[in-house]
Formats: structure tokens, C-alpha cells, sequence
């Protein structure tokens, strides 16, 4: 038989009031837990903080990284998180920490909504709570300089999210006519060059601006039109701004007024002075990183480091123009003037070390024609568009430049014509940052005078401009309307996409 232990009376006699309180304590507190427990499994799930919060986001945010007030187990996230409208990305992260890598760029001038939710069926879910707040992204805005009486040589920032009603507002005074302008990558300020037409003998100087945005923050106390001049030095005039996309190199040209030989290519890296590189070119264009420098020279194309350990200068003879830097690799476009006098497009891979072996160049279209300018299409690397030269008999049975914008595949090195543009050989083009659209400007010119104040990189003298905006469709790829017709925006020139 099993022994049974009974206290004796005398031992439970022995129990006081402060046993008796413990007791009542440990019951009451395992009350308390079987609550909170139950409690956790009614809980809404609801995201606690998220890295957006407060920003409005651009095609250079890629990684949106949240927190919820309760663990969610992998099998359970792919049907939980939801955007809309769609923008494809890949969910990953354990636990109360997750993030959502975008494979898509986002859209400007949309709002998209995160929201938790699944179906009545997955019961082993908590109960779901939608987000407040939703994920803005950058505004559809542009910059350009104006033509009008009283916008003259002035910077425009136009706000065209809402096409029905785009908001204007003038950022420089009318004091100053700017030749040249750069968009730094957060949106909040201006680089351009400027001078005074009052003065007796103007000069070219550097200056920024504010814009009035800021994506990060979005603080109110930001004002637009805030003007300052960063190089004081008269002497000089200041020409061909290139700003790394990071906006922390700066590289221009600086020529002596008195002394046209004195004249030089500078850089000047954030938080540093500006140095002379020693170099002369009035054809260059800077990686996106701000490390590599391609310039036109006598013969060919170099390759100069900005950043010391990158290697010696490297230089590719037998190119005549460097048209662009493909991002986040090691590789230039070229424009290339064969012996049978058509002209090519060459990606060429290059690397820091100039001892190794380099990559053979890869041929992106053939045409009989000059390729003026290119930008790759920011949803397919394998596009781009181009704005390339061509001749036109004319009635007096004279050749006539004409530009036209084309699409240039590289996978299948073709060129497809997208618009001509006829008696304008001035013409600038800038593709939106998530691919939607492209701007450019038709100018008409007339040899320049020393009242001029408005001149064309050519040096023509503008006497009227328009900015039209050209929309492209979702996927290049598949391929393009018929016809693609374009949309006035604005009198002006030289337009700018806000990044």
C-alpha cells in the first residue's frame, strides 16, 4: 500500500497570517498570467515603428524595415503583408523584425497603403490591424530655367503631381541668369552658375539655392529661395557643373578672365577645399559614386580617378565622347567614330587596377549618324534612350541637322526612332527617375550679341524654348505605341526631374 504523507495538526497550527497572505499572493499572480497570456493571443498585430515613417520615399530607397508589438512566424508573413498599389519586392526578417526589399522602383506622386490582413481560415494569426499612416513617395516635380519677361534666366521648380494643377514657384531673383544647373540628391538645394547682368563686367559664379523640400524630414521651417555663393573669387568664370549622385563631389571648369590660358578642371570633394585636377576639357561627366572622372581628349577618352588608391589615369584612345556611366558598376558609355565613318556605341568595363587584363568592350548599336546624348532607362539597364543627330535634305537641297530621341536596346543592339524633332538642334532630355517619363526642350536660337543673356551649351542665343513632358509606357520591352505624342509643360528650357 502507497504511504500517504499528513501533516500533523501541530505543523498546520504553526501557519501564520503571513503564510496565508503568500499564498493568496502566488494565486493571484498566476491569475494575472493565464491573463496576460490570453490577452496576447487577442492583441491586435500592428507594425510599432517603421523605417519611412515620416519621409516620403524615392527610387533610392530600397529596403523598407518595420517592427511589429508581437512575434510573426515565417509562415505566416507572405500572407500578412500586402501593398497597394502592387510594388513587388521580397519579405524577410523573423520574430517582431522584418523587411521588405523593393525589386520594383516605386512611382512618384503615389501613396501606397501597407496593410496587415489574412483570411478567416489562418485562425493561428492574431488579430490584424491596418497601418496608419501610409508610404508617400517623392512629388513629380521639375526644374528648369525660364525665357519669359519676368521669369528670365530664372530657376522654376514646377510641381506637376497633380497635372490638373501644377504649382510654380520661382527660386532665384531676378538679379541673376543662370547658365547651368545641378539638382542635389535629397531635393532640398540647387548647384548652378549665375552672373549679374547689372554689373559692368559680369562673371560666371557658383551658387546654391534651396528648394524648400526635404524628403527625410519634411520640415515646414525649410524655405525655398535661400541664395548663397559658394566661391568668392572674381576672376574667374565658372563653366560645365557635374555633381556626383551622392552630391559629394563637385567637378567644373575654371577659366582665368584675364588669362584664357589659365583654365582647368577642379574638384571638390564634401568637407574638403577645392583642388585643380590639371586638366582641360570642356566635354566630361562624373560617376555616380563621384570616384571616376571621363573626359574628351585630343585622341580618345580618360579615365581619371578622383579618389587616390584607385590606380593611375587610364586612357582609351580611339573614343571621341563620354556619353554616361552605368551605376553601381565599373562601366562607361562611349560614343566611337569608325574608319568607315560610321559611329558606335561602346560599353566599356574598366577596372582600378590598370595592371590587370581589361574587359573587351561591348558593342550597344551601330549608326551612321552621332549619338549626342544618352540615359539608361531606369527600370531595364538593357535600355537606353538616346538623343542622336541625323540629316535632312532640305528644299534648297541642303543637308540640315535633326535630332531625335531613340530607344537603343543592348541585348539586341538596335535603335528604334521615338520622336523627331525638327528645326530644334538644341534639344536637352532627362528621363524621370522611376522611368515613367522623359522632358525635353525645343529652343529657338539666333546667333548670340553682347546683350545675349540666355545661351545654349553651343553658345546659340536663345530667343524662345518649351519644355514637353513625353510619357513612356510600364515596360519598354514589350514594345511602344504607334504613336507616342508629347505634352507642352511650360516656356522655358534646359528641364531637370526633382530626384
Amino acid at each position: 500500500m502507497t504511504a500517504r504523507f499528513h501533516p500533523p495538526k501541530a505543523m498546520l497550527a504553526v501557519l501564520g497570517p503571513f503564510d496565508r497572505i503568500v499564498g493568496v499572493t502566488a494565486l493571484v499572480l498566476a491569475v494575472v498570467l493565464v491573463l496576460l497570456l490570453w490577452r496576447t493571443n487577442s492583441v491586435e498585430l500592428r507594425v510599432v515603428k517603421y523605417s519611412w515613417q515620416g519621409q516620403q520615399i524615392g527610387t533610392q530607397d530600397r529596403v523598407l524595415s518595420f517592427h511589429l508589438n508581437q512575434p510573426l512566424v515565417s509562415e505566416q508573413s507572405a500572407s500578412v503583408f500586402k501593398i497597394e498599389p502592387p510594388l513587388a519586392g521580397q519579405l524577410s526578417g523573423q520574430g517582431r523584425h522584418w523587411f521588405y526589399t523593393l525589386s520594383e522602383l516605386p512611382r512618384y506622386g503615389t501613396s501606397y497603403q501597407v496593410t496587415l490582413e489574412a483570411s478567416s481560415a489562418q485562425a493561428k494569426i492574431p488579430q490584424l490591424s491596418s497601418l496608419v499612416t501610409l508610404l508617400n513617395t517623392h512629388n513629380r516635380a521639375l526644374v528648369y530655367i525660364g525665357i519669359s519677361p519676368e521669369e528670365q534666366g530664372r530657376l522654376i521648380l514646377l510641381d506637376i503631381t497633380n497635372p490638373q494643377k501644377p504649382q510654380k514657384l520661382i527660386l532665384t531673383p531676378k538679379d541673376l541668369r543662370v547658365r547651368e544647373f545641378q539638382i542635389y540628391p535629397q531635393g532640398d538645394r540647387i548647384l548652378f552658375t549665375a552672373y549679374d547682368p547689372n554689373q559692368r563686367r559680369p562673371s560666371l559664379q557658383v551658387f546654391t539655392v534651396t528648394t524648400g523640400i526635404h524628403y527625410q524630414t519634411q520640415d515646414a521651417s525649410v524655405l525655398p529661395g535661400k541664395i548663397e555663393r559658394i566661391l568668392e573669387d572674381d576672376n574667374y568664370d565658372n563653366f560645365s557643373l557635374a555633381l556626383a549622385r551622392h552630391g559629394k563631389m563637385l567637378v567644373w571648369q575654371r577659366t582665368n578672365r584675364d588669362n584664357i590660358a589659365d583654365s582647368s578642371l577642379w574638384a571638390w570633394p564634401l568637407g574638403e577645399s577645392p583642388r585643380p585636377l590639371g586638366l582641360r576639357s570642356d566635354d566630361f561627366i562624373l560617376s555616380a559614386d563621384g570616384q571616376w572622372l571621363a573626359l574628351a581628349q585630343e585622341g580618345g577618352v580618360s579615365l581619371f580617378p578622383l579618389v587616390q588608391g584607385l590606380g593611375d589615369t587610364q586612357f582609351l584612345a580611339g573614343y571621341s565622347h563620354p556619353l554616361a556611366f552605368l551605376n553601381a558598376k565599373n562601366e562607361v558609355l562611349l560614343s566611337q567614330l569608325q574608319a568607315d565613318n560610321r559611329y558606335r556605341l561602346m560599353l566599356l568595363p574598366f577596372t582600378a587596377n590598370s595592371k590587370a587584363a581589361p574587359a573587351p568592350p561591348h558593342i550597344v548599336v551601330q549608326a551612321k549618324y552621332p549619338v549626342l546624348d544618352c540615359q539608361f532607362e531606369p527600370r531595364q539597364s538593357n535600355i537606353l534612350y538616346c538623343l542622336k543627330q541625323d540629316f535632312v535634305q532640305r528644299d534648297n537641297g541642303q543637308p540640315q541637322e535633326e535630332p531625335f530621341l531613340a530607344i537603343v536596346n543592348q541585348q539586341t543592339q538596335s535603335l528604334r526612332p521615338l520622336l523627331a524633332l525638327p528645326n530644334y538642334p538644341d534639344v536637352s532630355m532627362s528621363v524621370a527617375p522611376d522611368g515613367l517619363a522623359l522632358l525635353f526642350d525645343q529652343v529657338a536660337t539666333v546667333a548670340p550679341s553682347r546683350n545675349s543673356d540666355l545661351l545654349t551649351p553651343s553658345g546659340q542665343a536663345i530667343t524662345d524654348g518649351r519644355i514637353w513632358l513625353l510619357a513612356l509606357p510600364d515596360n519598354i520591352s514589350t514594345g511602344l505605341p504607334n504613336e507616342i505624342l508629347p505634352q507642352e509643360l511650360a516656356v522655358g528650357f534646359a528641364p531637370q526631374w526633382m530626384p
